[in-house]
């Protein structure tokens, strides 16, 4: 069974890559590591692959070794590098640590203004940067955000909370507040959600 997912493994790569990811699941990571490495080596998308196996992990130290094996092969790829500054983000949201914040917006300095940067990550970027106390990136990104994605309800109340919290509660961010409060009831977001960002509005 292993062999012929893996012997297929370019004509149909979801088999393998569900293979691996239960392994991951299991705990296995070394024989999850060892199969699809190889394909791993060559490029997109199984860069983007391995990293987002990360999530699957519950150690943050364990997920941080498996994203820091493909960490600098990603940078050739501009989507890959995306996947994987978000998977550390990811780390860096369960260990609340400064340094690995730190490590989130050293590793898309040079990438995150780039076009093809996946627009959730810019928003992780955006969030480290409000984290880390940097304001005035953080708006700048989460406003590069909305420049892709007008109505992205998330990035518009983390943009008004952000103006709020600098003690900027100005007309702009209650408009970008009411808008997220708006397209959270047309998109139905689930009441938690809504809760949040009326909250937000106040």
């Amino acid at each position: 069974w292993k062999d012929r997912i893996t012997k297929s493994a370019e004509e149909t790569p979801d088999n393998l890559v569900l293979y691996v990811t239960l392994l991951v699941c299991q705990g296995k990571l070394d024989d999850a590591h060892n199969i699809i490495w190889p394909f791993v080596e060559k490029g997109e998308p199984w860069i983007s692959s391995y990293a987002r196996m990360a999530e699957q992990i519950p150690s943050a130290a364990e997920a941080e070794k498996w994203v820091n094996r493909v960490e600098p092969i990603s940078k050739s790829n501009i989507a890959a590098r995306s996947i994987v500054v978000g998977e550390y983000y990811k780390i860096a949201q369960k260990t609340g640590k400064k340094a690995d914040f730190q490590r989130v917006v050293d590793l898309a300095s040079s990438d995150v203004d780039n076009e093809q940067f996946n627009t959730s990550v810019i928003s992780m970027v955006a969030d480290t940067q409000q984290t880390l106390g940097n304001n005035d990136e953080a708006e700048r990104l989460y406003r590069l955000v909305l420049k892709r994605e007008p109505n992205n309800a998330l990035v518009l109340n983390n943009l008004a909370y952000l103006r709020y919290e600098i003690n900027k509660p100005d007309s702009d961010a209650e408009s970008l507040a009411r808008q997220a409060v708006d397209l959270a009831q047309q998109y139905r977001f689930n009441n938690a959600v809504r809760a949040n960002f009326i909250e937000t509005l106040g």
